[in-house]
């Protein structure tokens, strides 16, 4: 009896030498199945971060066209606001030339006003210039 148990001892040892390799390389294709299920998790993931940035990136281009435009009819707008400012003083020095001529005074309160509102004119085409000129900038970055 005490040779079966040896015999048996044997086997059993042996059989576990055997498993123990086989254990392993299953673990090794386990280890080889998570990484490449990974790597699909993350593939996926890199897929809809692309799909993702391209519609945000197309939504930015399109805001910037609708900017553009806008941009390009503020500029036509405050050009034709400066040429304005520079026909209403022409015109109020040319006023103001006739009345001296006629021996007027040229403080009248029409004059004034006018002197106040071209003054207020320019003052806002000084503030619209920084806006223009930061619509330009803005438009140039999306476009380069």
């Amino acid at each position: 009896m005490k040779q079966v148990e040896k015999i048996w001892a044997e086997l059993s040892a042996k059989a576990q030498e055997v498993e123990t390799p086989q254990e392993v390389e299953l673990s090794e294709e386990q280890v080889e199945l998570a990484s490449v299920k990974a790597l699909k998790t993350y593939i996926t993931r890199l897929e809809k971060g692309d799909s993702d940035l391209q519609k945000s990136r197309d939504n930015i281009l399109a805001l910037g066209d609708r900017i553009g435009k806008m941009g390009l009819e503020f500029s036509r707008k405050l050009s034709s606001y400066e040429g304005n400012i520079q026909n209403a003083e022409e015109e109020l020095k040319n006023v103001v030339k006739a009345l001296k001529d006629l021996g007027v005074d040229s403080g009248s309160p029409d004059v004034q006003k006018a002197e106040a509102a071209i003054k207020d004119a320019k003052s806002g085409v000084s503030y619209f210039g920084k806006i223009d000129r930061g619509v330009k900038a803005a438009r140039k970055n999306l476009q380069g």
